[in-house]
């Protein structure tokens, strides 16, 4: 059997969402370059655009929406179910695991045990809370089988440093810059601003509104 990147989104596919975009343009990337693609994510929606790639797509069954640092997060909590889809998928010492947000319950975690593949990890989350430093310390022997560990910001870097001990390197946000290419135009009468991002409160829209005015 050739080898695998299997890769792990702990947020549903349906919801907009930076981490969620993140995991579906680095799948297909991959899968154009070649390689077979599993993304496992909580959501049993397929994606058009993994469909397109060949990105096997594989869900764990019901999602739901939990607080978390000033947002809601639609996780599954079925560490059962995701336990049985990983041991369904028979991972082999061939296979590459890529988590995004290992801390996050609970997709990722039986990954984090002892397994013959190699496991790479990227960090996005930015501020450390009492839950989040907790389910660090509770993980952290086993977030030792990281072998690489990336963080998508400095402030991300800093963030998964103070909850988990673990040193990461930061690297860029890719840009998917064929999707913008054909992208329609859309020209203003006036001054416009753009807002990239979830529409949230701590996302800072009203600050920006007021400093255009």
């Amino acid at each position: 059997m050739t080898g695998r990147v299997v890769m792990v989104c702990p947020y549903d596919l349906a919801v907009p969402g930076g981490v969620q975009n993140q995991a579906v343009a680095l799948a297909v990337e991959v899968a154009h370059r070649g390689h077979q693609v599993v993304l496992v994510s909580p959501s049993e929606v397929v994606e058009d655009e993994l469909a397109e790639a060949g990105v096997m797509q594989v869900g764990t069954g019901t999602v739901r929406s939990v607080a978390s640092n000033g947002s809601s997060a639609p996780i599954t909590l079925s560490y059962r179910t995701v336990a049985r889809r990983f041991r369904e998928l028979g991972l082999s010492p061939k296979d590459v695991v890529h988590i995004h947000e290992p801390i996050a319950p609970v997709i990722s975690w039986p990954l984090l045990r002892e397994n013959p593949c190699g496991v790479v990890a990227t960090f996005h989350r930015s501020g450390v809370d009492t839950a989040y430093r907790l389910a660090g310390m509770v993980l952290r022997r086993r977030l030792g089988n990281i072998d690489v560990a990336r963080s998508v910001s400095e402030a991300a870097r800093t963030t998964a440093l103070r909850a988990t001990g673990i040193e990461s390197t930061v690297l860029f946000n890719g840009v998917d810059l064929a999707s913008l290419a054909r992208a329609t135009p859309s020209p203003s009468l006036g001054p416009t601003v753009r807002f990239i991002g979830r529409d949230e409160v701590r996302k800072g829209r009203s600050v920006l509104l007021e400093a255009a005015k």
